[in-house]
């Protein structure tokens, strides 16, 4: 009988490039489509700070607030209200923030006669949603911050106008677009085109 080689004694099969090259391409994909949807949903599901009132605005005693967008998200905020109030702002925030990240505005707007609506976009803060959409959704979001402003007795007479930061600054310029109610916009940081926007954040 023959003697049968020990376990050390063997010799690995040699691999052919072949095979070698589609191992890598392989562990290429993985790894690119698992951090792809890593980024996507870090995009579509950040971490945002707390919501909570600063004290230098605690005398403003604003109104909390609930609303509801046109597809049904819950939608929460702050009203205040400015004494001899001229107008009314929409306040919208960007991307990755909540109506924390624009707070510091509502002093001015306040001393310029302006009430004011400070909310949260759909998936951040205290709002409803299970994920931002980048600008598309949130503008049905300003437009039902527009509708519930107008319903306001203190407002009803009152122009409104929109104030937003990067995502915010896009979806109050495509809600203006779609609504006569917006009386004015101020923008700061809006990108022009969804697709680069979604590009330059993944």
């Amino acid at each position: 009988m023959g003697t049968r080689a020990a376990p050390a004694d063997r010799v690995a099969p040699e691999r052919s490039p072949v095979w070698l090259w589609r191992r890598r391409v392989l562990i290429a994909l993985t790894a690119y489509v698992a951090l792809s949807y890593l980024a996507a949903w870090f995009v579509l599901h950040p971490v945002t700070s707390p919501v909570r009132l600063p004290e230098y605005l605690a005398t403003s005693k604003p109104v909390d607030v609930t609303f509801h967008s046109s597809d049904g998200t819950r939608l929460s905020g702050w009203w205040f209200r400015a004494p001899g109030a001229v107008g009314s702002i929409v306040l919208c925030h960007g991307a990755f923030e909540n109506r924390m990240g624009v707070i510091d505005c509502v002093p001015r707007l306040l001393g310029a006669r302006l009430n004011v609506l400070s909310f949260d976009f759909r998936a951040r803060g205290r709002s409803g949603g299970s994920q931002s959409t980048l600008g598309k959704r949130e503008t049905e979001d300003v437009l039902a911050g527009v509708r519930w402003v107008k319903e306001r007795p203190e407002a009803t007479a009152l122009p409104i106008g929109g104030m937003g930061f990067s995502q915010g600054a896009a979806a109050a310029i495509m809600a203006a677009a779609q609504c006569d109610d917006l009386a004015a916009i101020v923008a700061d940081s809006p990108y022009s085109s969804l697709d680069k926007a979604v590009d330059r954040h993944l």
